[in-house]
């Protein structure tokens, strides 16, 4: 999937509730566009879950994916020149959580500083 044009950037978190710990990553829209969430279950029981952000939404030979062109009016591929450098920046962040802690509703990472702000728990006052 990819975000509104208005949504500059893009996160994923997971949590570890036994043992207190979030782990996110957050990253600029602009340079990686493409998101994919994953599940993989073995014997029907969950094994494992992957947040992947990139510059293409799909895999297979390089000749289908560039035939796509765009997709939702976004470059399905980024291509450089043998010689041409390209510079990206993402975020990984682990961060201790109380026990009740109820998900996450919002990452923002501005000037420096990162931002996680906390789901509303269920009964509580808006």
């Amino acid at each position: 999937f990819t975000c509104r044009p208005s949504v500059k950037q893009g996160w994923g978190c997971v949590s570890n509730p036994g043992k207190n710990l979030l782990v996110g990553c957050l990253w600029e829209t602009e340079q990686y566009p493409w998101t994919c969430i994953w599940r993989e279950a073995k014997e029907n029981n969950p094994a494992a879950l992957g947040i992947e952000f990139g510059t293409s939404p799909f895999g297979g030979p390089l000749e289908q994916i560039r035939a796509r062109g765009k997709v939702l009016n976004r470059p399905v591929i980024e291509v450089l020149q043998a010689d041409e450098t390209v510079e990206k920046t993402f975020y990984l962040f682990l961060q201790k959580i109380p026990t009740n802690y109820a998900g996450v509703q919002h990452v923002e990472f501005r000037q420096g500083q990162l931002t996680i702000t906390e789901r509303k728990h269920s009964g509580s006052a808006e």
